[in-house]
C-alpha cells in the first residue's frame, strides 16, 4: 500500500481513539463505519459524522480536540447551506505531522454532516464510546446521497429526483 495511504489510515484509526467519548449525539457512517464495523470488506480513508444537533461551535469543539490531540492545525471549510440540503462542516487534517496544511491531497478528511433523516433500525453498533450506525441506516444515507430526495418533474413532465451526487445517476 502507498506510504501516504499507509499516513491516512494510522492518523484515521489515532483520531478515532483521541474522540473515544468524546463524540456525544455524533454517529459515525458513511464507508468508514462500513468497513471497520460491519462489512470489514476493504480500506476507508476518511470519516463521516452525522448528528441531528447540527452546531459549528459543537463540530469546532472536536476539531480542537484533534488538532490538540494530534499536535496539528487543521483546515476547516463550512458549506454555505442550501435549501433543502444538510449542512456539512469539513475538516482537512495535514498527514504530515509538522502542523500546517500544505493542500488538501496531503490530508486526511472529516466530514460532520447534518442529519436529516429518520434511523430506520435504532439499535446501533459502538466502538469504545463512539456510536456507529447500523448498516441499515448507513445504506440509506448512500441511497439518498448517491440518488437525491427532492421530487420535481423534468421539462416533458416526468418525474425525477434532484440532488444527490449527479455524477452517480
Amino acid at each position: 500500500m502507498d506510504k501516504k495511504l499507509v499516513s491516512i489510515l494510522a492518523l484515521r484509526d489515532r483520531t478515532l481513539e483521541l474522540l473515544n467519548g468524546k463524540m456525544g449525539d455524533f454517529f459515525l457512517g458513511g464507508g468508514t463505519a462500513l468497513s471497520l464495523y460491519h462489512l470489514k470488506h476493504r480500506e476507508s480513508f476518511d470519516l463521516d459524522f452525522f448528528t441531528k444537533d447540527f452546531s459549528s461551535k459543537k463540530i469546532k469543539d472536536v476539531i480542537s480536540n484533534i488538532e490538540t490531540g494530534l499536535d496539528v492545525k487543521a483546515k476547516i471549510e463550512e458549506a454555505v447551506p442550501l435549501e433543502g440540503k444538510a449542512r456539512i462542516l469539513r475538516c482537512f487534517v495535514p498527514i504530515n505531522g509538522r502542523g500546517e496544511l500544505d493542500d488538501d491531497a496531503s490530508s486526511f478528511k472529516i466530514d460532520f454532516i447534518e442529519d436529516q433523516f429518520e434511523y430506520i433500525k435504532t439499535d446501533k453498533t459502538t466502538t469504545g464510546d463512539i456510536p456507529v450506525f447500523s448498516m441499515e441506516n448507513i445504506c440509506l444515507r448512500k441511497i439518498y446521497a448517491t440518488c437525491g430526495v427532492v421530487k420535481e418533474e423534468d421539462e416533458l413532465g416526468r418525474p425525477r429526483f434532484v440532488g444527490g451526487r449527479q455524477a452517480a445517476k
